[in-house]
């Protein structure tokens, strides 16, 4: 009789804890969606007083790109005022409406383009690079009067004290910072969504993503809602963005920039992939001259002053030059991956793009790498090295956007895990079935394995590129075009196209060279499996939407990389924009 009561107490305690975890739980959710909710509401509840500015010279504003922005306020043609007055008006209304944009900086912006202007008047010597240019940034740097959330509403309580050391370098070049951008909850997606500012819509289609984790900076640029962005890239999340949204983006080195002052998961000590793959800054837009702007400003010497913790490597003019005006370069390209084979239009776009090189006396060389599948799996590795634990406590208890349901799920119920997998093998889904046998939560002797194992990946992978003595190599940038909504866990694969340059840490950009066509939305593989199915799910009317190439070259070689990309904007002059 005791032995049963100790039993009933035992469950009713049980019982009472699991209770009491599970409101606790509950009330932390509820607690944070409100300050979501009120963060939202008190930017919304702003409405900016913005000076007026004739229509005809809005629209001669917007056609510009950044560099020819910079060139006709420093003439004297535009003032600094009319520029960031069309801007401000432009990401008002269409960053508001597609869910693009955070926080707000109107009011300052236009105080200080009435700085700008003044300075220009009285010391005209003085003006820098970007002089009187509105620019936006992702909602991961550090910003003096800012608040970066990272798409988690806990961040909401910790204001940024000083300005990242990207922000306070094109500052300091006269840029305009006007607004920031958009991006997943936790920053670790492929589609732009939080509880904060709502989910990112595709410009072009809203029925699309923008892509992660730049996205909505992404968008901002493809609507003309901002001349010029900065995101950053640990997998691709400058590329795929600007891929998915019909813009120019760029990854740099990872070493050639100081990270002083990106607010990700890594930089709280919870990031896995930290000591295993660099994350790098990088600029979104609308050419890539624009994308060479930043890069010139970026790489000078005197922002030593700010942070010396970095390969300070001054931009090389004459590379790029070299590069671009050269009639004969060694151009190794590859269309597919094994775990995501390129969508139809991506083929065709690739297959264009090598043919027109091609007839300007460039040699394509079709890239063999025997291992290169291994890329996506030594970075799916990395971020499986925890669980998704690293994750989940990023949120700090806000309830997980959808895109993070099957990784939390897989990750929280190994024994369910285990069943899938059974059923995987069974059903001959070999290729989901390798993905999801990696292990997950590993120990520290393994996850140093894990690093010797990149750095070997990355000197074989090294070792063919030179043996070939190649100066770029071009692909898709993800295996598909924008996904649709909350369907981003179906292309998940797909990322492996730009993981792999970010596990080896290559520089590299994309180029938008046009649309998917008439006919181009049935998506073909030779597997007939669940990654196949799937795939033709989120290809199905992708009509219209825009597509890429993608650009790599050798480390501290982004020069090159530029170079080969102002080529192939030269042959697609892809200018466009869905308003």
């Amino acid at each position: 009789m005791v032995s049963r009561k100790i039993t009933y107490c035992v469950i009713a305690g049980v019982v009472t804890i699991k209770l009491f975890t599970t409101l606790k739980k509950k009330w932390i959710s509820y607690k944070l969606h409100k300050k979501a909710l009120k963060k939202r509401a008190e930017r919304d509840a702003k409405i900016p007083k913005i000076p007026e500015v004739e229509e005809s010279k809005q629209e001669f504003i917007l056609a510009l790109s950044a560099t020819e922005l910079a060139r006709e306020i420093r003439e004297g043609r535009i003032s600094s005022v009319e520029a960031t007055a069309t801007y401000i008006s432009r990401s008002y209304k269409l960053g508001r409406q597609f869910n693009l944009t955070t926080e707000e900086l109107f009011e300052e912006a236009l105080e200080l383009a009435y700085l700008r202007d003044l300075q220009l008047k009285e010391n005209p010597e003085s003006i820098g690079k970007l002089h009187g240019v509105p620019i936006s940034f992702k909602d991961i740097f550090s910003q003096r009067n800012c608040t970066t959330s990272g798409g988690c509403a806990w961040r909401l309580d910790f204001p940024d004290t000083e300005d990242s050391f990207v922000v306070q370098t094109l500052k300091d070049e006269g840029a305009i910072p006007f607004v920031r951008t958009n991006v997943p909850q936790g920053i670790m997606a492929i589609e732009s969504a939080n509880e904060i500012y709502g989910r990112s819509d595709n410009p072009w289609d809203p029925d699309f993503t923008v892509g992660g984790s730049s996205g909505g900076e992404a968008g901002l640029i493809a609507c003309r809602g901002s001349p010029i962005g900065i995101g950053n890239d640990i997998g691709g999340s400058v590329r795929i963005p600007a891929s998915f949204c019909g813009v120019y983006g760029f990854k740099i080195t990872p070493d050639r920039l100081s990270s002083k002052g990106v607010r990700n998961p890594h930089t709280l000590g919870l990031n896995p992939f930290y000591f295993q793959i660099r994350g790098a800054c990088g600029p979104i837009g609308k050419c890539v001259d624009d994308l060479k702007l930043i890069l010139e400003i970026w790489w000078q010497e005197k922002w030593s002053k700010y942070d010396f913790n970095y390969c300070l490597l001054p931009f090389s003019t004459q590379l790029y030059k070299e590069i671009y005006e050269k009639n004969s370069l060694r151009i190794g390209y590859f269309v597919d991956l094994k775990y995501f084979e390129s969508c139809p239009a991506l083929k065709r776009g690739l297959k264009e793009c090598k043919e027109a090189l091609e007839k300007q006396g460039h040699t394509l060389i079709e890239f063999k790498f025997p291992e290169i599948d291994q890329g996506g799996v030594l970075f799916t590795k990395v971020l499986q090295t925890c669980g998704s634990r690293f994750i989940e406590d990023y949120l700090n208890g806000e309830t997980p956007e959808s895109f993070y349901n099957v990784l939390f799920f897989l990750n929280n119920h190994p024994i369910w895990k285990r069943l899938i997998l059974l059923l995987l093998k069974v059903t001959k889904n070999e290729r989901l079935h390798e993905l999801m046998s990696l292990k997950s939560n590993i120990s520290a002797s393994e996850y140093i394995d894990l690093y010797r194992e990149i750095t070997e990946f990355t000197r074989k992978f090294t070792d063919y590129w030179l043996s070939l003595n190649l100066d770029v190599v071009i692909s898709p940038s993800f295996g598909s075009v924008a996904l649709p909504h909350r369907e981003s866990i179906k292309g998940i694969a797909g990322l492996a196209y730009s993981s792999l340059w970010n596990v080896i840490g290559y520089p590299a950009g994309v180029v938008p060279i046009g649309f998917v066509h008439e006919g181009e939305t049935n998506y073909v593989s030779k597997h007939n499996d669940l990654i196949t199915s799937r795939a033709r799910e989120i290809t199905k009317n992708t009509e219209g939407l825009p597509i890429s190439v993608h650009v790599a070259s050798l480390p501290y070689r982004d020069e090159i990389a530029l170079g080969v990309m102002r080529k192939i904007e030269d042959i697609f002059k892809f200018h466009r924009h869905p308003i």
